[in-house]
């Protein structure tokens, strides 16, 4: 999937301000946990995730598949002064961390719903190959939204209003499709002195992979699960009330991937 036509809005419509006091934490204590130091963001996006933790003193590596957002990750920690490594790659790309050229990490972190991104028939392989880039024991921590709580709601899915300083206003929303992959539309309205107002629509795809089969994906990658939380403050995983999930997994001792000739 190509990110880079909302990659954008997409950014602008994130309080991160309160989501990095919210998520960081937990990531901080579930990495020193498990003894990681040198940590890669896959799916980093605008790298705020990835600057926040390297401030803290972890070794991180941002990757991700839009060069627009490693752009702007590259800004984001020149800005902060934290020196980061950053490889442009999507979960595919990784088989056989030929891009790190055969590093492995203590840990990885993929959250903001970035697995959701890859469809159901291509799970167990980004597992595997988020897997073949932790060394024996390392820690994953994988964040989705929690779809079937989403799917249960009366009302229509949809996301809190964003107003921005020059006046426009961007709204998010969640299509379910039944089985389907869903769909998220951003929807942008920009004022225009001649014209009232303009609109804008982005839209992508979501895999609304469910906590079994994302457990079995792990499983086949050699990564067993060592906890599933319902958010990033560690709530229960309560399917009907929890809106995100959390889910951390320990790198199994297996030989490395070897190399294409």
């Amino acid at each position: 999937m190509n990110f880079s036509r909302a990659s954008d809005v997409f950014d602008l419509y994130i309080d991160w301000q309160r989501r990095l006091a919210r998520e960081i934490p937990f990531l901080q204590k579930v990495l020193a946990a498990g003894g990681a130091r040198r940590v890669a963001d896959v799916a980093c996006g605008s790298g705020r995730h990835a600057v926040a933790l390297g401030q803290l003193g972890f070794r991180l590596t941002g990757i991700d598949p839009d060069r627009r957002l490693l752009d702007k990750a590259r800004e984001a920690a020149r800005a902060e002064e934290v020196e980061i490594d950053w490889i442009e790659a999507s979960f595919s790309d990784l088989d056989g961390h030929s891009l790190t050229k055969g590093e492995r990490f203590d840990g990885i972190v993929c959250v903001g719903n970035s697995i959701a991104l890859v469809d159901g028939d291509e799970l167990p392989r980004a597992l595997s190959n988020l897997s073949g880039l932790l060394s024996p024991g390392g820690v994953l921590v994988l964040h989705t939204i929690n779809f079937l709580m989403l799917a249960k709601r009366d009302d229509e899915p949809w996301g809190p209003v964003r107003c921005l300083d020059d006046g426009s206003l961007l709204l998010k929303g969640f299509v379910p499709r039944g089985g389907d992959p869903w769909e998220v539309i951003f929807v942008s309205l920009s004022p225009d002195e001649r014209k009232g107002w303009t609109r804008k629509i982005d839209r992508f795809r979501l895999y609304p992979h469910t906590s079994e089969e994302i457990e079995t994906a792990g499983r086949l990658a050699d990564l067993e699960m060592t906890g599933l939380f319902g958010g990033f403050c560690g709530e229960r995983p309560d399917a009907e009330g929890a809106a995100d999930l959390c889910y951390v997994f320990k790198a199994l001792n297996r030989p490395s991937t070897p190399e294409t000739p």
